[in-house]
């Protein structure tokens, strides 16, 4: 908006301004957040009684693109797993076993963790619905008791972190992705993998796996199914697959025995 003055702004002023951004080639989501953040400050200045109306209300913002939410195939998930740092691998790998953040699994205690009745306790969490108990399978029970192992960390160390450096430095987010994670992408095709994915990627899973959708939103730590559909689950190639036999599945018949019918 530059100089201007609150008083001076007007509707045409911000309309001009989301135009401008769409043309340098700024995100739908960039330029609605932008919009978000001016939207409160004209408010404000209507209580203050500066100004009558704000200038913001009916300004046409471009619609956000739809996409399906990223998910690893499970030659993905092998790659990954496959590629990255072996000091990094367990993290990995619960990540995709259990569908817990990033933030989750970096402030995750060996107090949180029971192998005898495999269960993780989720007691840092950024939500009230994060706080959870997730229950693991045995290969998963290997997979942390061999990484406590190979760090020398045992249940003597309650408060101790399980997932940390080979240094035994807690994990920053943006190191991790750029000095462990990014390298483990092999190939054009999972450039735009996240750590996220590791999250989307399990509630796919469950999905497909017919899991009860009350037991998925536990798990994941969700309280919205539409949500949950919305960011966390896409289609895959073996749901695609069941869809198109539905039929013959419903009807309890083979293919041979549904195309003489018709």
């Amino acid at each position: 908006i530059g100089m201007m003055k609150v008083t001076e702004v007007r509707f045409r002023d911000i309309q001009l301004l989301v135009t401008t951004w769409q043309k340098q080639g700024l995100s739908p989501y960039s330029i609605r957040n932008q919009v978000n953040t001016l939207n409160p400050m004209f408010e404000m200045a209507i209580r203050d009684k500066i100004i009558l109306m704000n200038p913001v209300k009916g300004v046409k913002l471009p619609r956000p693109i739809r996409r399906e939410p990223r998910v690893l195939s499970p030659a993905e998930c092998k790659s990954l797993l496959a590629n990255i740092d072996q000091n990094y691998r367990a993290i990995i790998h619960i990540g995709l076993a259990t569908g817990m953040r990033f933030d989750e699994l970096a402030n995750l205690l060996i107090r949180d963790v029971n192998l005898f009745t495999k269960e993780i306790s989720v007691v840092a969490s950024k939500t009230d619905a994060g706080i959870r108990v997730v229950g693991i399978e045995s290969v998963d029970v290997e997979v942390i008791a061999s990484h406590l192992i190979s760090i020398g960390r045992t249940g003597a160390s309650p408060d101790a972190h399980v997932f940390t450096s080979p240094e035994g430095a807690a994990l920053n987010y943006f190191n991790f992705m750029r000095r462990i994670f990014r390298p483990a992408r092999l190939g054009p095709d999972m450039q735009d993998v996240t750590f996220h994915a590791l999250r989307r990627t399990h509630a796919t899973m469950l999905i497909e796996a017919g899991i009860d959708l009350k037991v998925i939103l536990k798990r994941m730590g969700q309280t919205s199914y539409e949500t949950l559909y919305r960011h966390y689950v896409a289609p895959t190639i073996n749901g695609q697959r069941k869809a198109s036999t539905a039929m013959s599945a419903y009807l309890n018949v083979s293919e041979l025995e549904l195309s003489t019918t018709v």
